[in-house]
């Protein structure tokens, strides 16, 4: 009979395996008089796979207090081990906003691989009154990429409408695969019911599942140029700029993504990704009343608490240890491994 830990390793490397394909085989983007350089090509390695261990484990090297935050829940999370360094009601289910588009944004890369491809919009964005939008019309020509990026910057819910419906014909069919990736991903805490955000009673997430979600998504290098373009310019026919709303970009040293969100009943929502010195931080909050402070407080004194220890061991090892087991397992677990197959 395989040991707990075994089983755990196991469940993580089917886990991560599903992640590699998932996140495969995506023609490149192109950019369109962007801020940023021209992405990367979909089909490069977008997730952390079974190879090795992570090059460095982050250990608490300091009893500084985490300060006080005005969020009702918040996580911070290392993105090599998916070790959480922070938690306040990180498993409590929330309303995310558009933090949501995240999944909506990684599906459509993994779905749509030619991101040149033109769609018919039928979507008339001056009637989605009160909700952000990217400035779709009807009848209007638009590529995939330009979509993504209508999406992302300034959390057009009218490409979100049009990305599922591109995908999958229809929203319904389309939030059924965003459950699907969810349940793949062990996002036990999530469900959705639109790809957009806007509140509805089924439709929530925890700050630990953004977290992971978010973690997930930024190893796809397309993903993660959209989301650290500041500025974008729509090709023709439409032929117009986009801002990409996430102040923290501008704000705050080593940023480089996620997504804000914001409804009347989720509050302030942000997931911030931010890297200094080769460490990559996801810090998630919700339902804040200053989302850019609470977050830059947080990534502040986790870099100043947390020392990432190098890790040197030959064995093979998924790089990330699986839910519920410390990092300092790693080593031990790398072992357990070959002993597994």
């Amino acid at each position: 009979m395989p040991s707990t830990a075994c089983r755990a390793a196991l469940s993580l490397l089917v886990a991560t395996t599903l992640a590699v394909i998932l996140n495969a085989g995506f023609t490149g983007l192109r950019s369109a008089e962007s801020t940023a350089a021209t992405l990367p090509p979909c089909g490069a390695p977008t997730v952390r796979t079974v190879a090795k261990l992570p090059g460095s484990i982050p250990q608490l090297a300091s009893d500084e207090l985490a300060p006080p935050v005005t969020a009702a829940a918040a996580v911070v999370m290392d993105a090599e081990t998916g070790r959480v360094l922070y938690d306040l009601r990180g498993h409590d289910v929330m309303r995310p906003a558009s933090t949501t588009k995240i999944m909506t944004a990684i599906l459509a890369l993994q779905q749509l691989p030619d991101l040149q491809r033109v769609v018919i919009s039928d979507i008339d964005a001056t009637t989605l009154v009160g909700s952000s939008v990217m400035g779709l019309r009807p009848g209007v020509p638009i590529t995939i990429q330009d979509l993504l990026f209508g999406l992302m910057l300034p959390s057009g819910n009218d490409a979100a409408i049009e990305l599922a419906k591109a995908v999958d014909g229809d929203e319904g069919r389309f939030v059924q695969r965003m459950n699907s990736l969810a349940r793949a991903l062990d996002l036990r805490e999530t469900h959705f019911a639109n790809p957009h955000g806007l509140d509805a009673p089924d439709h929530y997430m925890s700050a630990f599942d953004l977290a992971k979600l978010a973690d997930f998504a930024m190893a796809n290098p397309a993903f993660a140029q959209i989301v650290g373009t500041r500025d974008y310019h729509l090709a023709p026919p439409s032929d117009y700029g986009l801002h990409n709303g996430n102040s923290m970009l501008q704000s705050y040293p080593g940023a480089d993504g996620v997504k804000i969100g914001w409804t009347e009943a989720a509050g302030w929502t942000l997931v911030a990704s931010a890297t200094r010195d080769g460490h990559r931080l996801i810090a998630v909050v919700l339902n804040s009343r200053d989302r850019d402070a609470d977050a830059s407080s947080l990534l502040d004194w986790a870099y100043r608490s947390y020392q990432w220890t190098p890790v040197s061991v030959d064995s093979h090892l998924v790089s990330s240890q699986p839910a519920g087991v410390p990092a300092t397992e790693a080593q031990r677990l790398a072992r357990e491994l070959a002993i597994c197959f």
